[in-house]
């Protein structure tokens, strides 16, 4: 299943029943790439100690990366040294040409319930909030803006700016008795991971304005009503049947351009025909594409296969 079920190394359980290592992957630490461990990035991690964000992929399935937040003792509450891996992670998980899905979960049945109190005292000032404004935010951005689908999975707590995670995802499942706060409010303050653009986008104007100047706190029911959610499950595989859909097209490359599709019309600032002309060069891009001729093929030896059948 999806389910990663340790805290130092991520173990997957299959529906054959048996467990299976899935090791902690990285493909940027020591390679030297500009922007890699940013002296933000680096100072952030200094600033408080303390759990941690992992990436790994499903080796079951390929097509599957996890971003998992590790600080079960604090529902996985973001500490300076998560925000630093947060950061490698997303970068991780978008480089990762194996995978078509980001799934972005906590452990132990909790999303993430904000800031670590100790690290938010620590950096309580205007240096503290401009650095990691700007880590998270960059984060964000990548997240979103990567040509992968990715999917928060919603357990337990999921308040304040991890709420501006979960709104940077393109899809939000939740468990049934999950709940969300967009509560920044509460501790004086607005949202500052640098989602707040994706909070608008997700939940409009109106409801964004309404939900962080109330410190709403949701259930999953009214999360779906309102659309931020798509998905509500209430046991693990009732989860994994879901996620297994976004592994069903063999084609990356139509993946790919369905999500910049998509991408193409949510962008207002375009006029029409500037919107038009991107959608024909992404249709352009997969049309005749290998991937499309061997479906063809494959559709030719079907209909000439069940043909055959109905002969006999």
């Amino acid at each position: 299943s999806f389910r990663l079920l340790t805290m130092n190394t991520s173990v997957i359980f299959n529906r054959l029943g048996a467990f299976r290592q899935v090791t902690p992957i990285s493909f940027f630490h020591g390679h030297g790439k500009k922007g890699i461990d940013s002296d933000n990035e680096k100072w952030l991690k200094e600033q408080g100690s303390g759990g941690s964000v992992s990436y790994t992929r499903n080796e079951d399935n390929a097509h599957f990366g996890f971003v998992t937040f590790h600080n079960k003792q604090k529902l996985n509450a973001f500490t300076g040294a998560m925000m630093h891996d947060f950061a490698v992670a997303v970068r991780d998980a978008v480089e990762d040409e194996s995978t078509r899905c980001i799934i972005v979960r906590g452990e132990n049945g909790n999303f993430c319930s904000g800031g670590e109190l100790n690290f938010v005292e620590k950096i309580a000032n205007e240096h503290g909030s401009y650095i990691m404004n700007k880590v998270m935010m960059s984060s964000l951005k990548r997240l979103a803006g990567s040509d992968k689908v990715s999917i928060a999975v919603l357990e337990g707590s999921t308040m304040g700016g991890a709420s501006e995670i979960a709104s940077a995802c393109n899809i939000r499942v939740a468990h049934k008795k999950a709940k969300v706060g967009f509560v920044q409010g509460t501790m004086g303050v607005c949202p500052g991971w640098g989602g707040g653009r994706f909070l608008v986008e997700t939940l409009g104007t109106a409801r964004a304005i309404e939900y962080l100047t109330t410190a709403a706190v949701m259930e999953a029911e009214e999360l779906h009503k309102i659309g931020f959610i798509t998905h509500i499950f209430d046991t693990e595989e009732h989860l994994d049947a879901y996620l297994t859909r976004f592994s069903k097209l063999e084609s990356q490359n139509a993946a790919v351009a369905a999500k910049r599709m998509v991408a193409n019309y949510s962008d207002k600032h375009r006029d029409d025909k500037e919107r038009e002309a991107e959608e024909r060069s992404i249709f352009m891009s997969v049309w005749g594409h290998e991937d499309h001729l061997k479906s063809i093929e494959a559709i030719r030896e079907n209909l000439a296969n069940a043909k055959k059948g109905k002969k006999k």
